[in-house]
């Protein structure tokens, strides 16, 4: 913070950090308020955080989403989780009556998760069962890990599905295809939707890669369409937050989480920006000044003309 900035002299907040244990971000949201008004509050933060809140209300909307059980998890019960025998011993029983009474196959495979977030891993032994020795291993695995670096709150036991992913050709001769997610969030701000932004590996892979991606997104354009009517359904969740959507093979979107809007704009630096002066804008109009030309800004920001493209779209 430039320490010039004094926070009594603030006349709106916005609280911009990686995910924050619930905890952690109602007392800061407690302290800043005593300077000035902050956007989010904890509540709202909260309803989009939290899978099992965000889900009966996507539902309830009819915004399309994978079959979950959830299993609610006191801080006693996650502590005392220190091996998979305690796994079969206090949550075995519950998680498969649970999945069965979603209409969930153990069998068939599960996707296991906590209430506010995944395993943020690329190796799918952590988070993918298919027996219940391999359900005991995983739910141990994800509540170890979460524990840790986050929060469980409680499991999300969703059936496994056969996602899109989006085939790119290999960088070197004699190296596979690569294989990248099929996946949009949308950001909403002010209870609108602003943009939707490819949510993959964008600018973290190689330069030749980022181009694949957005030629192979290109190709499914129309698919990607189908997400608009849906972010439109979305009424009855908090005004500013993230929704993540993929894709069946057969190009259906489907609802897979929702975040707070801190979590908006990675990955694309279009999307990050466009992002950025969004925000500043609103806050700006909040404190009480004049509203802003947010174009000029985004390329102040990035430093050249904004083009949108297939892994960013800008929803006017």
């Amino acid at each position: 913070m430039d320490s010039s900035v004094r926070p009594e002299d603030a006349r709106i907040c916005f609280i911009d950090q990686p995910l924050l244990i619930r905890p952690a971000y109602r007392h800061l949201y407690d302290e800043l308020l005593k300077c000035a008004p902050v956007m989010d509050s904890p509540e709202d933060v909260e309803r989009v955080l939290g899978l099992d809140q965000a889900y009966p209300v996507a539902a309830r909307a009819n915004v399309p989403q994978t079959a979950t059980a959830f299993i609610s998890l006191d801080d006693e019960t996650v502590l005392s989780i220190k091996s998979q025998t305690d796994v079969r011993r206090s949550l075995t029983e519950r998680i498969y009556k649970a999945a069965f009474e979603q209409d969930l196959d153990p069998h068939r495979g599960l996707y296991i998760r906590g209430f506010y977030s995944s395993l943020k891993t690329a190796d799918p032994f952590y988070y993918f069962a298919g027996n219940q020795e391999e359900v005991e291993a995983t739910v141990y695995e994800v509540i170890r890990n979460l524990r840790e670096s986050f929060e469980v709150g409680g499991l999300a036991i969703r059936e496994m599905i056969d996602l899109k992913k989006l085939r790119l050709p290999p960088l070197e001769k004699d190296r596979p295809a690569a294989k990248v997610p099929f996946e949009f969030r949308i950001t909403f701000l002010e209870g609108r939707p602003i943009m939707a932004n490819y949510h993959g590996p964008f600018n973290s892979t190689a330069r030749s890669h980022e181009r694949g991606i957005v030629r192979g997104l290109e190709k499914h354009r129309k698919i990607i369409d189908r997400i608009r009517p849906l972010a439109h359904k979305m009424r009855d969740f908090p005004p500013n937050f993230v929704a993540d959507f993929a894709f069946y093979k057969d190009g259906e979107p489907v609802l897979i989480e929702t975040n707070p809007l801190y979590s908006s704009g990675y990955n694309v630096p279009e999307a990050h920006a466009w992002l950025l002066a969004n925000l500043g804008n609103t806050l700006a109009m909040k404190a009480g000044y004049d509203p802003v030309d947010v174009r000029r800004s985004t390329e102040r920001l990035i430093g050249r003309k904004i083009r949108e493209h297939a892994g960013f779209q800008i929803w006017n």
